[in-house]
């Protein structure tokens, strides 16, 4: 066929050698396979090659989703000294509760907005229960508190009043303050007229000097306030009846058998296995009213 195409001048097709073949580009995904590894282990998604295969327990649990979770959850604590117990907060549950609700969609807030738009819908929600909470101290009673100090120990005069629930009315800072008479009597003056002296039946201050003579002042200026001391008071009762001769003789008495019975492995066993109950060990107490 070709000798008759040449006889004939027939032109031929050129034909050009074959093409070695070019290497594929890489994808822009293996620069992020640390990334991507991440996410799918959160999500608990296997490699291609697995699918048909038998699914271990781990990946039917996502063991290693949850162990990364977790992990991150920690480090946000670590790296920003957020105290532990913050963890047991109604509120940080019902956070990642919301969050894995809306899943992916959600985006993390800002600073800004929540500093801003956020604060201020918070700050309206509260005044809303705040005056609420108002609205029924002509229906119930109201108790007046004061005396306590804040987390650095500094002297504050903090006055709460107690109604349906507690109400933080004012914060006072006494630091550069002597706590005179006058000065204590002023302060829960101006909160009783505040919450309404026909609302208020009880004023609960410690048990220093100062609110003993404070005491006198405002039973003798409204006749149907009565006075209680805090547990602060209580505390320290319990500490003078410490101190009698028969209780010391009985608490050490308590103290001798504790030791006994932790110290022996017999006694320990029986104790726990008739008894069913625990030791409670004797430390100093911290009043927290």
């Amino acid at each position: 066929m070709e000798a008759e195409n040449k006889s004939k001048g027939v032109p031929m097709p050129m034909q050009f050698p074959p093409q070695p073949s070019m290497p594929q580009p890489m994808s822009s995904s293996v620069g992020s396979g640390s990334a991507i590894h991440s996410v799918d282990a959160i999500k608990g998604k296997g490699k291609a090659s697995d699918i048909g295969q038998p699914r271990s327990v781990d990946n039917i649990f996502n063991v290693q989703g949850r162990a990364l979770t977790k992990s991150s959850t920690a480090k946000f604590f670590y790296a920003h000294a957020i105290p532990f117990h913050v963890a047991c907060s109604s509120y940080f549950k019902k956070m990642v509760k919301y969050i894995a609700i809306l899943g992916p969609s959600f985006v993390p807030l800002r600073d800004h907005k929540v500093r801003s738009t956020l604060l201020d819908k918070a700050y309206c929600k509260v005044s809303l229960v705040m005056e609420d909470m108002r609205r029924t101290w002509m229906r119930t009673s109201s108790t007046v508190m004061d005396g306590w100090t804040n987390i650095k120990h500094q002297p504050l005069i903090i006055i709460v009043t107690c109604t349906v629930g507690s109400y933080f009315l004012r914060a006072i800072d006494c630091s550069r303050k002597r706590k005179e008479v006058d000065f204590q009597f002023n302060i829960l003056r101006e909160a009783v007229d505040e919450v309404g002296a026909s609302n208020v039946v009880q004023v609960i201050t410690n048990s220093a000097c100062v609110c003993k003579l404070v005491r006198l002042i405002v039973q003798g200026a409204y006749k149907h306030i009565f006075w209680t001391y805090c547990v602060h008071a209580l505390n320290n009762a319990m500490k003078d009846i410490e101190k009698l001769d028969w209780v010391k003789e009985v608490v050490a008495q308590a103290r001798n058998i504790q030791m006994f019975i932790c110290n022996h492995y017999t006694s320990l066993v029986l104790f726990m296995t008739f008894l069913k109950k625990e030791f409670h060990k004797y430390v100093e107490t911290k009043y927290v009213s």
